[in-house]
Parts: structure tokens; sequence; C-alpha cells
């Protein structure tokens, strides 16, 4: 890890008063997976993206996996920021410049607007490394060969709902035709809302690895989250420790919710041959709910394993 680059990072946060995120911001991302996530306005989900993508441009700069391919007159953006409107692109473009500030990243605007293209296209003089643009604009320049795509390796898609909405599906087509496969690219989507449509359009742009979250504005007080990213032959394991750690609290009680009826009942089997007693909740459960619930929440079973059906109880 780069420390310097850290300490670069830890000083526009600093100054923007998001120091103590930084942990969060960073870590909570793993290299090279995709992201879908719901994020409501002010939820703090353009620092989610900011600062890790900064961070990785650092990094992969420092080790000279990124170089700079800018030629004259024709500028290679390593990042892409893709909005629905002028007024997010102005607003994204100057957070960009806080979070980017005394770092070597140079960030470039481009939006619709008259009189305004050869202005835009100037300021790439002094560098295009993250690009944040509007559908139309980006597309007028890239046929004017004054951007290109090919070397853009992360794309971020705020809005996305809107970007594949009707009115611009096309024009993100488009746009996302002349980047590197989604293979060769990192994708974050973020999305107001999270229909079937957006929800179908997922596999079109997003590798088999990608996952969802749902990002709000705030916890209840009492309640903490923890993401943990690990391989599928690791889940049980790290399932285990985190267990051992709870029941060392004695008041402890807890859920675990699993995809489907199978998956409870295998992860009960395996529970209960590590000694770990386990009442289980799903569709197919036969005797009382109510009485499976009222075991768990006397204490009298520590440990719930359960599908969606405990949501609608």
């Amino acid at each position: 890890m780069c420390y310097l680059i850290i300490f670069i990072v830890c000083v526009c946060l600093k100054s923007l008063h998001l120091f103590r995120h930084i942990a969060i911001r960073i870590l909570t991302f793993p290299e090279k997976i995709d992201l879908i996530a719901v994020a409501e306005t002010g939820s703090g989900k353009t620092a989610a993206f900011l600062i890790p993508l900064i961070y990785r441009l650092l990094e992969a700069k420092k080790k000279g996996e990124i170089k700079n391919k800018n030629q004259t007159l024709t500028y290679f953006p390593i990042a892409l920021i893709l909005l629905p409107t002028q007024e997010l692109a102005q607003q994204t473009y100057l957070e960009v410049l806080k979070l980017a500030y005394r770092t070597p990243l140079v960030p470039a605007l481009i939006h619709g607007g008259q009189d305004n293209y050869a202005p835009q296209v100037d300021t790439f003089t002094l560098g295009c490394d993250i690009l944040v643009a509007t559908p139309l604009r980006l597309i007028e320049m890239t046929k004017n060969s004054d951007i290109d795509l090919s070397q853009c390796t992360f794309l971020v898609m705020d809005e996305s709902d809107r970007l594949l909405d009707s009115d611009f599906a096309k024009q993100t087509g488009t746009i996302i035709q002349q980047l590197p496969a989604k293979e060769e690219r990192t994708t974050v989507m973020f999305s107001a809302t999270y229909n079937k449509k957006v929800d179908g359009l997922v596999e079109k742009f997003l590798n088999n690895n990608h996952f969802k979250l749902t990002i709000t504005r705030a916890l209840p007080a009492k309640l903490s989250q923890e993401f943990y990213w690990v391989e599928e032959n690791d889940k049980y394991g790290k399932l285990l420790g985190v267990l051992n750690k709870l029941f060392k609290i004695e008041t402890s009680k807890i859920i675990i919710f699993a995809n489907n009826k199978s998956t409870c009942n295998n992860l009960k089997t395996q529970l209960e041959n590590d000694n770990y007693n386990c009442l289980l909740f799903h569709a197919d459960v036969s005797g009382s709910r109510d009485h499976i619930l009222d075991d768990f929440k006397s204490g009298k079973i520590r440990i719930l394993i359960a599908s969606d059906a405990l949501a609608r109880e």
C-alpha cells in the first residue's frame, strides 16, 4: 500500500471534514469488482465512488499500469463519470476537484450548451485523467476525435436509472460500446431506484461477480454494519469466526439470512455439526412459527436461520 497516496487522500478528506470515513470508503471497495448501488440523494454516494476511484487511479499510476496516451488533438481519459444533466455534471466535477486536490490526477468537465465546445476542448491541454460528462456532448466529442474512450478502464454511471431510460438509453449504449469490454474495466452504477428494467440491463454492463448494496442517509443509533468480501469456499469459515465473536456476548441473538430454503437447511446441518444449536425459519418448516420465534426471543436458542419468509412475519 502506498502511504504517500493515503496521506494525500487524507489531507483532502480532512479539509472536507470527511476524514473519519476514509477506512470505510477505501477498504470496502474490492479491486476490480463491479457494483450496483441504490442510493438516495444526500446519502454521500458521490464521495462513496470518488474516494476509492481516486485512490485506485493513484495506485495504478504509481505501479505504471496507467500511461499517458494523450496525443495531439485526441485525449484518452482513464475514468469516465457519466451523468444525465449539466447540473449534476457540474456538481460532481466540483467534488472531483476537491478530492483530487494535491494529486497528479487532472479532471475535466464536458456538457452541452451554446458556444462552449471549443473552450471545453481547450481545457484538455491541462489533462483529462477523470472525465465528467453528459451523454450527448461526449458522443459529439468522440465523433470529432477530441476524446477516445478506448483506454477508459473505470466507468461510473450516476443516476443510472435515468441514463438507461428511453430518453438516454441509446446514447448510453453508444458510449459504452466505445469503452473496453466489461471484463477489462470496472463499472459502478448508482441509481435512486432499482426496478426490473434496471435489473435487466445490469448483465449487459456489469461483470458476473458484481454485488448490490443500498446506501441510506444514516443507520439507527444502536445498529452497526460490517461488510466482508470472501470467496465462496471461505464463506463458512468466516461465518464461524463471526459467530465465535458474537457468542462471547452472553445476551447476543443472531439471525442468519440465506437466499433459499435449501441453503437454510444445509447451513443448519453444518452449524449443528459444529455444536451450534439453531432454529430454522422458512416456508417449508412445519410446526408453529410463533413457537420458533418465542424460543429465539427468549434466548433459549440464540441462532435463527431464515429465508425471506421471516421478513413477512
